[in-house]
């Protein structure tokens, strides 16, 4: 039976031993630790399910980190926090945490809100995994084996980079967005790029799936690029 792993950062001791004693009887892994420098050491052999993440951390804002996860990570975070400014609640909620809790919570609230947010990962999980090949009007797509194939069933020989950024464009189908975007977005996805070779990467995709009949990716100018679906 597979245990999710939480980890709790959180600086306070009395709290942290509070939420590890009441999730450890209830077949979660725990890991614990006090602040960034001490999730930054954790080791990687283990994936992380959820994170619960305090935001007043002795050696920076929990925000910081909350930041980078989204980057790379579907992990969820729910934050428990002191600070009950509205803001700082939108703010977290915007970056990508999955819920937000003012202090003081009750370890019981804490256990309810883990379920919620892993039901919706599991939920989401499942979801890709039917969705893993999408099907367009010249083109089909398979995201786990990272392929496309033509209209006539040929593969559309794709480097890393190539599919990360067609991958982007597909999430994002028939909307405008700027090269800073796509740059950011590929390089959560492979390997990071400069937003000129964001360029360059378009026009080869441009080469490998453009047609008499079809423009792929159209140029917003002044913008950046436009993937059009149909």
């Amino acid at each position: 039976m597979h245990q999710p792993h939480i980890v709790i950062v959180e600086d306070d001791e009395i709290t942290r031993k509070i939420y590890v004693t009441y999730l450890s009887r209830l077949n979660f892994h725990l890991t614990e630790v006090e602040d960034l420098a001490g999730f930054a050491h954790l080791p990687t052999e283990r994936s992380i399910d959820l994170i619960l993440l305090d935001l007043n951390l002795p050696d920076g804002n929990g925000m910081i980190l909350l930041e980078k996860i989204q980057k790379w990570s579907s992990t969820g975070v729910i934050i428990i926090t002191s600070r009950k400014e509205e803001a700082e609640c939108i703010r977290g909620l915007t970056l990508g945490a999955d819920d937000f809790l003012v202090k003081p919570v009750s370890p019981r609230e804490v256990y309810a809100r883990i379920q919620a947010v892993l039901r919706r990962i599991k939920a989401k999980n499942l979801n890709t995994q039917h969705r893993s090949q999408l099907e367009f009007k010249y083109f089909s797509i398979d995201l786990m084996l990272r392929q496309a194939i033509n209209s006539v069933g040929n593969t559309i020989k794709l480097t890393n980079s190539e599919f990360s950024l067609l991958q982007v464009f597909i999430s994002y189908p028939d909307q405008s967005l700027s090269r800073e975007f796509l740059q950011d977005k590929v390089s959560a996805y492979s390997v990071d790029i400069h937003s000129r070779l964001v360029d360059t990467l378009v026009s080869r995709l441009r080469k490998k799936f453009n047609t008499s009949n079809y423009n792929m990716i159209h140029t917003v100018y002044g913008l950046g690029y436009q993937f059009y679906s149909n």
